[in-house]
Order: structure tokens, then sequence, then C-alpha cells
């Protein structure tokens, strides 16, 4: 088994991965869990021995925490819905693709500080999709991440939106039901499709005229009274607008 390369456990109803595991030393992929909740609650601190591992996805876990992981990491999944500690991703300095969905075991306790975070450190980032009911404002420095191309957000509970990375050419904002405006696309030279869905207080987009490479624009079930100035946006080729609320007013040729 010291030549495995690849392993992948997934919708099985497995506890605990091996505490050994680090003795898969040519292991480069390991995913377990799958699309429904299954009972993984612990990751061994052996798996941060896989030094040439790549991808890892932990998916559906109710694990508590994760341990050190390997430097080596590109891409990284994890799915878990009962984490007792922010992560630490400081060391992680390889990774392209990060998607964190996560639901704390004591929200209303727990202070949830995006400093301890530290994705701002992740310099190498390209896709990044974040996920956590529990979040209210994105407090560590997106706008660091220069290489960051994929941004999408699913926090019902934030706020208000940072700065975000200048290189970003995909924004999806789906389910932020707090945020009452959106201004922060003045910057956003590179953007090519944003897409707004399902927010209930979300009255006013603003900036958009910054976006001058923007093709797509999606805008779905928001609360808008208007749709903002397009008319500065000369490589617009797709407007998708679906209000289940009142829109009561169209720019003249948008």
């Amino acid at each position: 088994m010291k030549t495995l390369k690849v392993l992948k456990l997934c919708d099985c109803p497995i506890r605990r991965l091996p505490d050994n595991i680090g003795m898969l030393e040519k292991l480069e992929q390991l995913e377990v869990g799958g699309r429904y909740r299954n009972k993984l609650t612990k990751i061994p601190s052996d798996i941060g021995k896989l030094q040439i591992l790549k991808k890892l996805v932990l998916a559906c876990s109710e694990i508590p925490m994760l341990p050190k992981l390997p430097e080596s990491l590109i891409a990284l999944t994890v799915l878990a819905w009962s984490i007792k500690t922010m992560l630490d991703l400081s060391s992680l300095l390889n990774l392209r693709n990060l998607v964190l969905h996560l639901e704390f075991k004591h929200p209303l306790k727990l202070e949830v500080d995006q400093s301890s975070w530290r994705i701002g450190r992740l310099h190498m980032l390209e896709v990044l999709h974040l996920s956590c009911p529990n979040i209210e404002t994105l407090s560590f420095d997106l706008v660091l991440l220069s290489k960051l191309k994929e941004l999408f957000i699913h926090c019902p509970n934030l706020q208000c939106l940072p700065k975000l990375p200048t290189n970003l050419s995909y924004l999806h904002i789906w389910r932020c039901h707090r945020i009452k405006a959106i201004n922060g696309f003045s910057n956003l030279k590179a953007l090519s499709v944003l897409e707004i869905s399902t927010y209930k207080e979300l009255t006013e987009i603003e900036g958009l005229e910054g976006s001058e490479n923007l093709r797509t624009l999606k805008l779905k079930s928001l609360s808008l009274a208007k749709l903002p100035n397009l008319t500065s946006l000369k490589k617009l080729k797709v407007i998708h607008v679906y209000c289940r609320y009142e829109l009561v007013e169209v720019p003249d040729c948008l």
C-alpha cells in the first residue's frame, strides 16, 4: 500500500481515518465523505506526514478541528458541521483551490475571529469558495490575494463586503441576506462574470461602471427598486434579471 497514489472513501460511514495514514508516503489525493453527512469525527495528526499530498477533500464530516495539514496541498475542500475552532491555514502556501463550508457546534458562544484564518497569506490562491452561517464580517485581507480569480461567498449573516482582490474574473455572492448595499466593484477591472443571488435586504448596487470588462451579469431574487446604470459597460453581453420582489424602474438603455 505504500505505493498508493489515490484514495477515495466516498459515502462511506467511517468514523475515523487510520492513525498511521502517514505511512502512505506516495499518496497524492485523499477524498473522504460525500453528499450525505457521515460520522467522520477525527483526522489523525499523522496526515501531516503525507509530504506529496496535492488534493484533500473532507466532505460532510463532524470533525471538531483539523490537525496540521501537509504544506504540499494545492486543493483543499472541508465541509464540516461541528467545528469548534477556527482553521489555521497559514502554512498552506501552495494552495490554489480552497473550498470551505463550516458550521460551528456552538455558534452563539463562539467568537468568530476571521484574522485567525490567515487566508490573506495564501498568495497562490486562485479559487475560493466560502460558506459559513456564523460569519458577520470578513475581516481577513482578501485584497492581498493577488492571484485570486474566482470567489464564491455564501454567508447568510454577513453584513458587508470587504475590499476585494482586483484580479477577480468571477464573483458570485449568494444568500448573504443581511447585506443592504453593495458598492465595492469600482476596482474590479478584470471582472468578467458577476452573480448576485437571493438577497432579502439588498436594495442598492453601485460602482459597476468601473467593471469595464464585465460580460455577464446575473441578478436573481433581489429587492432592487431599479437596476444599476450599465451604459458604460461596453463589453456586456448577457444580462439575466430575475426579481421576485418589486423592480419598478429600468434605466433608459440600461
